[in-house]
């Protein structure tokens, strides 16, 4: 090729792209799972608002396809556009995952050597059909075809684009591997229901992920400056996550999408403590640039550095605590046998309230319930407490039942109590262990040091978190009060 004259003369040197180029954008892919990721990422941009979109992902041997409806679809106009490298009407568009106008062609070419496209615009009644034998082959340069029109296989509201991929190239394109990372990058779309998927006609579950019910989640919805809207969560998995293979670390999404996950803002993560790997969450940060591949945010862009100084000082409580957390077997014995001795007297007061309301329910005929005249300190019970009626003393309550009430306490079955490690803030919580309840008393709560780890602390603890679950119905802070001191009267009228 001989250089270019202008007319006076003068040198030009111009700018060529070669169509070999393409060539590398064809292998731009880590795996055959990330391509067809990308092909998915189409759709969900075209999803239309207040409809659910329906992908339905097919592998064999022979062909790869993806068709997904309830989106907007393609009618000619954007079916011209698509094959347009490098420019893309999403280009500037928050929230949009396809900004290159590459992607889908690329991923395309990735996967194998021909392929079928049929599409249709949500409105519109056109579909067309359009073959490509060889989308390797650039000896001619660019491509041109001629799409013929073929019946809708959907109704004339509904969007439908279907690529099928043939003549393979050899990609290990593994359904199973598809399937899960589909839950994995699409859960919070999955979850929310805007999107159902299938792999081979098996359907695609979000990614599960166990949190630590004892640790609150923490929700943010805020402005960070220039307009930025920070939107998501963080919270805690359970601690034996990580031995199962579960990445730590917030997930980072635009549109619902997955784009960067084990992120922590400039924290140190798992490899400075194992412990970190308990971190977990999501936001949505759809105005940060991402790279051609949506596998990593621009973190020289003025909105990932905006996002990464308000994160980081949003996740330092957490991670302090993490950073310092202590695993369940480094609860001492003592630990656990002062909270094993808690839990025997607390039945055994427990026992003894159930004890007097079954007499009093048998031979009271006192009606309605009447609040006490005044709370008593736990100081005050011990000291000027009446034996109990079911031992042979002459008390009667301030309260008695209605007829035929069980009382103020549900028959709640057995609790067990258990020590264990949580943020310096919670004294104590209930979760569930499968279906089970479990009751956690707090070893790093200052009280829990500072009484070193008296009974009567723990006794206290564990009754004002019993007195407070599974209620038949909503009760005042007064009888709140009465039940966490009639359970201490009892429990120390059991320990004298």
């Amino acid at each position: 090729m001989s250089l270019a004259v202008a007319a006076n003369g003068d040198l030009i040197i111009k700018e060529e792209i070669d169509p070999q180029l393409l060539q590398s954008l064809f292998r731009n892919y880590s795996s055959g799972a990330e391509a067809v990721l990308e092909l998915i990422d189409n759709s969900v941009d075209e999803n239309l608002q207040g409809r659910r979109l329906s992908i339905d992902v097919n592998v064999s041997a022979k062909a790869v396809e993806i068709v997904d409806r309830g989106g907007r679809g393609m009618g000619a106009e954007r079916l011209n556009r698509f094959f347009r490298w490098g420019a893309s009407e999403k280009a500037g568009h928050e929230g949009k995952l396809g900004r290159y106008g590459q992607g889908g062609k690329a991923a395309m070419g990735y996967l194998g050597r021909s392929f079928t496209l049929t599409a249709k615009a949500a409105g519109a009644p056109e579909t067309y059909e359009l073959v490509e034998a060889d989308w390797h082959d650039r000896r001619a340069g660019v491509k041109t075809w001629t799409p013929r029109l073929v019946p809708p296989p959907v109704g004339l509201d509904e969007g439908y684009v279907a690529i099928r991929i043939t003549n393979l190239l050899a990609r290990r394109v593994n359904r199973d591997t598809v399937r899960e990372r589909l839950g994995d990058v699409y859960r919070e779309l999955l979850r929310d229901g805007k999107c159902v998927i299938s792999v081979n006609g098996q359907p695609v579950l979000p990614l599960e992920l166990p949190l630590y019910e004892a640790y609150p989640v923490h929700k943010i919805d805020t402005n960070i400056g220039g307009g930025l809207r920070l939107r998501g969560w963080f919270g805690r998995l359970k601690a034996d996550m990580a031995k199962h293979g579960r990445r730590g670390g917030m997930r980072c999404t635009v549109n619902g999408r997955l784009i960067k996950d084990g992120e922590f803002f400039g924290h140190p993560g798992p490899t400075f403590k194992q412990s970190l790997n308990q971190l977990i969450g999501v936001m949505e940060v759809p105005f940060v640039p991402l790279n051609m591949n949506k596998t990593e945010f621009d973190r020289d862009s003025r909105e990932w550095v905006a996002v990464e100084q308000y994160m980081h000082a949003a996740l330092d409580e957490i991670i302090r605590e993490l950073r310092g957390a202590r695993e369940q077997d480094k609860v001492t014995d003592t630990d656990r046998k002062r909270v094993r001795d808690a839990q025997d007297l607390f039945e055994a007061a427990i026992k003894r309230l159930e004890n007097r309301e079954l007499l009093e329910q048998r031979f009271s005929t006192g009606a309605g319930q009447k609040k006490k005249e005044a709370l008593l300190s736990v100081a005050e019970i011990v000291v000027t407490r009446k034996p109990r009626s079911d031992i042979g003393g002459k008390h009667k309550p301030a309260t008695p039942p209605p007829s035929g009430s069980v009382g103020l306490r549900r028959r709640r079955g057995r609790l067990p109590w258990r020590p264990w490690v949580l943020g310096d803030r919670t004294r104590a919580a209930i979760i569930k262990e499968g279906d089970a309840p479990v009751l956690l008393i707090n070893t790093r709560y200052p009280l829990y040091k500072a009484t070193n780890r008296e009974l009567w602390y723990v006794l206290e603890t564990g009754a004002l978190e019993y007195a407070k679950y599974d209620r038949d119905a909503p009760m005042s802070a007064d009888e709140y009060l009465i039940e966490v001191n009639e359970i201490l009267a009892e429990a120390f009228a059991e320990k004298s």
